[in-house]
């Protein structure tokens, strides 16, 4: 199978009649504007989750569309639009949308592709037992070590074995990102 051209000619309903054959010049002509549909729809800058690797998504796709992991695009479509020389780098980090001033983001109305570290916000654990606390003691079953050896009841110097980070359940995916207009 050969790839078709992208055209943005129109294609003329005329020239097409309901339950009779189909020319080869009327097939390409379709051909050709859903490849270019494909192409120019999303406008740059423009970001698609995937489970393909960068290779397989240009395959599928074109080269107007790379990993979004950070790399310098100078000289990109993207690049001359936004004046942004590099991609985000969206490797291993929750998309977050912007505050467009309404307010709920607590580090404000941050502009876009701004890379925001974790945060834990305030919290406390408690536990009351009947054990006494020694040092680096463990309760199996509750993920809880304490080091407080002030006696029965105490509930302070809890530390939860829980994860690295705070987040919610995820699947890793990839994310492309638009920088030219046509391959």
């Amino acid at each position: 199978m050969s790839n078709v051209a992208q055209s943005d000619g129109e294609i003329q309903v005329e020239s097409l009649e309901t339950g009779q054959p189909v020319s080869e010049s009327a097939l390409q002509a379709m051909g050709g504007s859903i490849n270019y549909l494909l192409s120019n729809a999303a406008p740059l800058g423009t970001i698609i989750s995937s489970m393909l690797n960068e290779v397989t998504f240009q395959g599928q796709t074109n080269t107007t569309w790379i990993l979004a992991d950070g790399r310098d695009v100078t000289g990109s479509d993207y690049a001359n639009l936004t004046g942004n020389t590099s991609v985000p780098d969206l490797r291993a980090v929750f998309l977050r949308g912007k505050d467009n001033g309404r307010g709920l983001n607590p580090l404000g109305d941050l502009p876009l592709g701004t890379y925001s570290p974790d945060q834990t916000g305030p919290h406390t654990h408690s536990l009351t037992t009947s054990q006494v606390f020694r040092p680096n003691n463990y309760f199996p079953g509750t993920g809880l070590s304490a080091w407080d050896e002030s006696g029965p009841g105490v509930s302070q110097g809890i530390t939860p074995w829980t994860g690295y980070e705070s987040a919610p359940k995820s699947v890793t995916i990839n994310f492309f990102i638009k920088i030219n207009i046509i391959a």
